[in-house]
């Protein structure tokens, strides 16, 4: 009889609103717990804008580093699941590698300069003239 308790665990239980002793056999026993390693506070990570990688325009990876938070197929999938497209254009576009290119209308090929300020065409039309 280790801490008052009966040893196969069966101890008599009363009723929390008449207080009769209920006739069901119910087991009760101590219930141990520890203090778990990883604690949320030295775990959580969040990242709305921050470093990026120069060539490719996508956050740095590494929590110490502000990086991003990597979302992956699984991730992707459960969002669209909930009905939330527009969070994911924010977080897989906007806030990740968004960028503008100019493309040629003709030929479909990126342009290198901005057609407003001098009107160069793409490189497949520029053979041909």
């Amino acid at each position: 009889m280790k801490a008052g308790y009966n040893y196969h665990g069966n101890e008599p239980m009363y009723s929390g609103i008449t207080g009769e002793e209920l006739s069901a056999d119910i087991y009760i026993g101590v219930v141990y717990y520890q203090r778990l390693r990883h604690m949320v506070n030295d775990k959580y990570q969040v990242r709305t804008t921050g470093p990026v990688v120069p060539t490719t325009g996508q956050p740095i990876k590494g929590r110490k580093k502000g990086g991003g938070i990597r979302v992956g197929e699984m991730e992707r999938d459960a969002l669209l699941a909930h009905g939330t497209a527009f969070l994911l254009q924010d977080r897989l576009l906007n806030c990740s590698d968004y960028t503008k290119s100019w493309i040629c209308r003709s030929c479909g090929s990126f342009l290198s300069v901005q057609p407003t300020v001098s009107p160069f065409v793409g490189k497949k039309k520029q053979i041909s003239t």
